[in-house]
């Protein structure tokens, strides 16, 4: 009987709704089109991400520190014969060790970088190092990267591209911080967000007619700017918030990950109206699919930006990283930014144009058009990632 590959969906996590439809768009291409694969994860200490994970099929990895203690707890236990055995028994309760691993897939979105802890290209490196040791294929899915100005992250990452197979950069700037420090090289590629191929789920309980225009905030434009701009962002989401409303866009506000962007969202519920309705959906396709309903969008949440590009619906975003700009340009609707700083006059000029038909008409159109061109560069991205797997 042939044995199947195993491969690892690394870098996601469920509390991030973005990084969980990574996981979601992964496995669906994937399980189109490899029949002889599994798949594991590393789990977290969280009980309901132990649930899905479980829900999906996959296996858990137990990571190095705890697997070490593991093994040497086993090995004083269990007699050498009954060693392999007793890690097989483990593997039928869905458990495997990182050796088990034939294929590495990281779709950790943005994390390599100074704007992140050095920790994460610390711990990329170390990881990368022993996949590399034990022949394990590692592929670096589309993600924003960079900059590299740090010794530590810019040593890091050398290392990494040494011991990996392939790297895709989401934009230009991070395939140019990439070439920075390693130079022009064969397995560095550019592709874009692969999450535009999924199809959202449009939830029964969505009301159209109470719900219309989209906004979903988020706290990294709070602790990953500098201080003019956080102070500035919630009156901002306010004011926006409240302008849509006034003009009878029927606003809602969508919670695209965890407590903190909630915390945002009841602040602006209750500077502009009790009835806008704050939507927690734990489904990533019916919040696809919510966004695909609305008549606009005002993201700062980056897959909310991806989620409503990639149905061509009209969408404005505010921006803490080089990765909302790059993707704008990518779909050719670079006045889609927003400046939280703007003028209240010209922040109402902005919205009002998003209620102009002809406006709405022709953004649509061009955004349809740019969809198409994503999506086959996505299909382009998965031969190329396909190919490594089954070299």
């Amino acid at each position: 009987m042939k044995k199947k590959k195993i491969i690892q969906i690394t870098g996601v996590n469920f509390d991030n709704k973005g990084s969980e439809l990574m996981l979601i768009a992964i496995l669906n291409r994937l399980n189109e089109t490899i029949e002889d694969a599994e798949y594991a994860i590393q789990p977290t200490a969280k009980f309901k991400d132990y649930l899905k994970i479980s829900q999906l099929g996959m296996y858990q990895i137990l990571n190095t520190f705890n697997k070490n203690l593991f093994i040497i707890f086993l090995q004083n236990l269990v007699p050498k014969f009954l060693y392999k055995k007793f890690l097989n028994f483990l593997r039928l309760y869905g458990i495997i060790l990182d050796r088990n691993v034939d294929i590495v897939l990281d779709a950790a979105g943005f994390a390599y970088s100074d704007e992140w802890s050095p920790y994460s290209c610390l711990n990329l490196k170390k990881k990368s190092k022993i996949w590399k040791k034990n022949l394990t294929k590692v592929i670096l899915l589309p993600q924003a990267l960079g900059p590299f100005n740090s010794i530590s992250n810019y040593k890091s990452i050398k290392q990494i591209i040494n011991n990996v197979d392939l790297v895709f950069a989401r934009d230009e700037i991070s395939l140019n911080y990439l070439i920075d420090v390693v130079g022009q090289n064969s397995k560095i590629k550019i592709a874009p967000d692969f999450t535009n191929l999924i199809k959202g789920i449009k939830p029964k309980y969505f009301d159209n007619s109470r719900n219309k225009f989209c906004i979903i905030p988020n706290y990294r434009m709070i602790d990953k700017v500098n201080n003019k701009d956080n102070k500035n962002y919630l009156p901002f989401m306010i004011e926006s918030t409240r302008y849509i409303f006034n003009k009878g866009g029927k606003p809602f506000i969508l919670v695209h990950e965890s407590k903190d962007d909630l915390i945002l969202a009841n602040e602006i519920k209750d500077k502009v109206a009790h009835d806008i309705e704050i939507i927690q959906e734990t489904d990533v396709l019916k919040i696809k699919g919510i966004i695909g309903s609305a008549s606009g969008v005002l993201s700062s949440r980056f897959h909310g930006l991806v989620s409503a590009l990639s149905q061509s619906i009209p969408a404005m975003a505010t921006s803490w990283s080089h990765k909302y700009s790059m993707l704008l340009k990518d779909y050719d609707f670079e006045e889609g930014l927003i400046d939280i700083n703007i003028p209240k006059k010209d922040l109402y000029k902005k919205i009002d144009l998003f209620f102009e038909e002809d406006f709405r008409n022709s953004t649509i159109k061009k955004l349809s058009l740019n969809n198409n061109h994503q999506k086959k560069k996505t299909e382009i991205m998965w031969d190329e990632v396909l190919r490594v797997i089954n070299n």
